[in-house]
């Protein structure tokens, strides 16, 4: 009876004891080559009854024209060949390698193709058939059947195996190892893979394993030798399995070659043809202890035998687990991770269970949903992480991984940045050619001979030292001529910016040059750029204000009303830009907002504005945002430092309010069920979510009385109702918005219902919004007002 496929996409399933099978290949092992014998491995494998490890090497047989292109889509039935205790890997005081069996494997079937790699084709209905070979090497005298499988399993995932003829045969200890591994208490399904079992002198077996093995119904061929006195005449304990099939009612063919000992039993039962006089078997009647007990001459090769033997019912395949490509992710967001998997439905009675784990990656990793196909996932730190899906069924798993490398926010605005803390070397954030997709380094950081050294310096900052001097070739700059990607529309370039000026002679001088526009290539940075190239340009102006080096900016001819002590002391500076054709909104760094006409440019310094909404230079006409100059060409001695640049498509501020939700939860480190939109961490019946569209800490315990308020409003002889509230600066209306209703059932929003009184910023991330109700209250109908959140 067959059950219905499972297909797995979401779920919790319960977890069951599992095989653990892991494969490390072995980087000095030979790849196999159709028509020849190749060490392979090891497979490392852990017993899954009692946690022991071990690596077991194997060798591997290709039938010849496997590797040809015709071929490709075929596939091929297998032979998994186990050796006696002759080829142990460790045998007395003696060691056999791999190596050492692959150089004189045993009278089997690995011996008849080493020197002919067509002695096992066989023509079956007018077509060859070959077998793919696979011969697992143990290390000593017993053959544990999880170590076997292990071997099979990494061949059925690597090699094109026709998995309906599956075979089994093994001579003396791998006789008996026939037996046990089909009859593995370790795999218990192991005998589902088989189409054939072939015994050769099998010794010390147990009758039991042939009750087992009847419950798989797996046809199985015997062979015995007369002579073979491994364990008493006829070596009598490798007869109890093929007895005890007979002895449940099946027939198993049993082959007892008259006259043969051990060693020759296989030498016989292996042929490639049958000698023109049949080998002799004994006769049972003058065998009390065998009596009745069917004895067969060899009537077929065994090689023909097998090919006849193919799997009708469907055998347990492993689950399907399918996780998709390589993944980019930001280290403030928990992406979510879906695997498609998939099962057969076999075993009938088992179940899908799942288990996610990190395999690799400098941090922790946290599965939010260890157990389900589908979980979310969060890093601890920035790199390169392998995850991996193990799903198994009770039988059989497979397990599936994916490589996810981890970065930092560059913003979901943001089109370039550059800090200096990576490395100590100039030259590790200059780009060895012009690459618009690099959103990280410059194209060129320079100067000439005269015009200073730059250098990173101890607090992780790129630093220019400009001597005074003279000489024409004292220029320097900073050029990232790749365009921004876009370009942007509008632009906020920020940066940490420090100037250090100690030449009280100076008197209103131009010391750098800042210039957005068309740059191609590199420019001379004596010269300026052509207007036509130009998209704006302003400059930083050093001067002595009674004895005091300061510097302030200077656009368009006309001078800040900041001026900035030239003491060293870094400021924020944040540069907006408007190639958008119409004016623009934004919100400037102390909360408030401010317009910015077309082709205009406004200028802070920390929270300051230096410039406002100042036009550019007449004779200006190139009208996009596409590359960044910094230059100085002068004979002043100063000590420029600059650090954190960014390059934002959007003026929004860079306060705290342009946090998104998902890099607020991050930043707040809540994770898994704590970062859902619902869950309260801190435990005062607000929801993570509201908490963040208010402007809350979500770590600690909040009242919502003291966010909000309602009142009345008169005007005329109406009365209205009116809610003010404290909500997170800058936050989006599709996020939080106000709704009014008169019967809590039908609710309503925008300027027909509502009108904004006032929003005025509170200078902390927040600002206090004042609604009206546009519906007067009556005698006869209540108001209702509530404030929410939506996705």
């Amino acid at each position: 009876m067959f059950s219905p496929q499972r297909s797995v996409l979401f779920g919790t399933l319960p977890l069951l004891p599992l095989i653990l099978l892991t494969f490390a290949l072995n980087p000095g092992c030979l790849d196999a080559a159709d028509g020849e014998i190749t060490a392979k491995g090891p497979v490392h494998v852990v017993n899954p009854i009692n946690g022991n490890e071990v690596d077991v090497n194997y060798l591997e047989f290709l039938p010849p024209g496997y590797d040809d292109p015709e071929n490709s889509e075929r596939k091929y039935p297998l032979i998994l060949v186990l050796h006696g205790a002759g080829k142990n890997g460790q045998s007395g005081s003696s060691i056999n390698t791999i190596e050492k069996y692959l150089a004189s494997p045993e009278n089997d079937p690995l011996g008849k193709v080493k020197n002919n790699p067509n002695a096992l084709t066989v023509n079956v209905n007018g077509q060859d058939e070959s077998f793919i070979l696979i011969s697992p090497h143990v290390l000593a005298w017993r053959y544990d059947g999880y170590q076997a499988m292990a071997v099979l399993e990494r061949a059925l995932e690597e090699l094109r195996v026709d998995e309906t003829r599956i075979y089994l045969t093994g001579v003396s200890m791998g006789g008996k190892g026939t037996w046990s591994v089909a009859a593995s208490p370790e795999n218990q399904a192991a005998g589902n893979y088989f189409a054939a079992l072939l015994p050769m002198a099998a010794n010390d077996t147990a009758a039991t394993w042939g009750a087992v093995v009847a419950g798989f119904n797996i046809p199985v061929w015997s062979f015995h030798g007369e002579n073979d006195g491994t364990d008493g005449d006829l070596n009598k304990s490798g007869l109890r399995p093929p007895i005890q099939l007979i002895n449940v009612g099946q027939v198993p063919k049993i082959t007892i070659f008259e006259n043969t000992g051990h060693g020759g039993t296989w030498g016989k039962g292996y042929v490639t043809s049958l000698p023109a006089t049949p080998y002799s078997v004994i006769d049972t009647s003058e065998r009390p202890s065998i009596k009745g007990t069917p004895i067969v001459p060899m009537d077929t090769t065994v090689y023909e035998w097998l090919l006849a033997q193919r799997k009708t019912e469907p055998r347990n395949a492993r689950p399907d687990v399918e996780l998709g490509h390589d993944q980019v992710w930001i280290i403030s967001e928990q992406n979510e991770l879906a695997a498609q998997v998939s099962d057969d439905g076999f075993p009938v009675d088992g179940s899908l269970t799942m288990t996610w784990s990190k395999e690799s990656g400098p941090g922790d990793v946290t599965f939010c949903h260890p157990n389900s196909p589908s979980t979310v996932i969060a890093f601890s730190e920035v790199g390169t992480y392998v995850v991996s899906l193990l799903v198994d069924d009770g039988e059989r798993s497979t397990e599936s991984t994916v490589t996810i490398e981890v970065i930092v926010d560059i913003g979901a605005n943001k089109v370039f940045e550059q800090d200096f803390d990576a490395s100590g070397n100039v030259e590790d954030y200059v780009n060895e050619a012009i690459d618009s997709g690099d959103l990280t380094r410059f194209d060129d950081i320079s100067s000439e001979a005269n015009g200073g050294t730059w250098s990173i310096n101890g607090e992780g900052q790129l630093q220019l030292e400009k001597p005074s001097s003279s000489s024409p070739n004292d220029d320097a700059g900073i050029f990232r001529y790749a365009n921004f990607v876009g370009p942007p529309s509008v632009a906020r370039i920020e940066f940490d910016l420090g100037m250090l000026i100690t030449d009280t002679t100076l008197s209103h001088r131009d010391l750098l040059y800042f210039s957005i526009g068309n740059f191609t290539q590199f420019k001379d940075y004596a010269a300026r750029s052509s207007s036509s190239d130009l998209f704006e340009i302003w400059s930083i102006r050093g001067f002595v204000d009674s004895g005091e080096v300061k510097y302030m900016f200077r656009h368009n001819s006309t001078n800040s009303g900041v001026t900035i002590p030239a003491d060293g002391t870094m400021h924020r500076v944040t540069w907006y830009l408007n190639a958008s054709g119409e004016t623009q909104s934004y919100f400037g760094p102390d909360g408030g907002m401010y317009s910015l006409d077309a082709f205009a440019a406004s200028i802070w310094i920390d929270d300051q504005i230096a410039i406002s909404n100042h036009d550019r230079e007449a004779g200006i006409s190139y009208n996009e945002i596409r590359s960044l100059r910094i230059r100085s060409a002068n004979s002043y001695p100063f000590t420029l430092k600059i650090d954190n640049f960014e390059v934002f498509d959007t003026l929004t501020s860079s306060s705290a309010s342009s946090v998104s939700f998902a890099e607020w939860v991050y930043l707040n480190q809540l994770i898994c069920g704590d970062a859902l939109e619902l869950a309260d961490s801190d435990g005062d019946n607000i929801p993570n979510v509201f908490e963040y569209a208010l402007g809350l800490d979500p770590q600690s315990q909040d009242l919502l009385s003291e966010r909000m308020s309602s009142s009345t409003h008169v005007i005329g002889q109406e009365e209205y109702l009116a809610f003010e509230y404290i909500q997170k600066e800058g936050i989006d209306s599709e996020l939080l918005g106000v709704q009014v209703s008169d019967d809590l059932v039908n609710w309503h929003s925008g300027t027909d219902h509502i009108f904004e009184m006032s929003k005025t910023s509170n200078h902390d991330g927040t600002e206090t919004v004042v609604i009206r109700d546009m519906t007067p209250m009556t005698e006869n109908s209540g108001r209702f007002v509530r404030l929410m959140v939506s996705e």
